[in-house]
């Protein structure tokens, strides 16, 4: 149920933020191969369209997540920070050193785009850590909670187990071996014997 979703989403989180789109690796990858293989340019410029495009996808999506406020904290107040920063130089920065082909300006770019990755880096891997610690958890608050209601089914199930039982020797004491005795008094009765006690002539 709820904890099984909220499992799934720590899940979900480590799987989203390890490779891209919320960690900028691809994006950084490709921003220094297009500076050293300058070839590879009409194929790598237009997929920083994507990766943000895809990126910003991911970010809407968590907004609607199961994540408890300090991975949510985390997740929005620093990894999406540091790469709101990153994805702004590389458009404002990078981009357009690259498209003059000015290597004064691409370079200090570069080295600009270096720190904004790793300190975004930094954050996911804070983030990675958090979530591993949340799962570890919430697995085991669940292993727990399962534990348990197994526990309170096998009493329950002894509990109506025994109430059955009770039912049927109640049953039997009240209402069969009254009857029984009724059939057998009868039964001397209508072979001639008067004189006997009626049983249970008072119920």
């Amino acid at each position: 149920g709820p904890i099984y979703k909220q499992i799934v989403d720590g899940k979900d989180l480590i799987a989203d933020i390890l490779p891209p789109p919320l960690y900028l690796i691809e994006s950084y990858a490709l921003a220094n191969e297009t500076v050293v293989h300058p070839d590879t340019a009409a194929i790598n410029v237009p997929r920083f369209d994507i990766l943000q495009k895809a990126y910003e996808e991911r970010r809407e999506y968590w907004k609607n997540s199961t994540l408890p406020n300090s991975l949510r904290d985390q997740l929005y107040n620093q990894v999406l920070t540091r790469g709101d920063i990153y994805w702004k130089t590389l458009r404002n920065d990078y981009l357009p050193a690259l498209q003059t082909g000015d290597a004064s300006a691409i370079n200090p770019a570069l080295v600009k785009l270096k720190t904004e990755f790793h300190d975004h880096e930094v954050a996911v891997n804070e983030l990675v850590a958090m979530a591993t610690e949340y799962l570890v958890n919430r697995e085991q608050f669940a292993a727990d909670e399962s534990a348990s209601r197994e526990w309170l089914s096998m009493v329950l199930g002894l509990l109506l187990i025994s109430t059955a039982l009770g039912t049927v020797f109640f049953i039997h004491r009240r209402a069969l071996k009254p009857l029984g005795e009724i059939t057998d008094y009868m039964t001397r009765m209508a072979g001639g014997d008067l004189q006997s006690v009626v049983p249970h002539a008072a119920r």
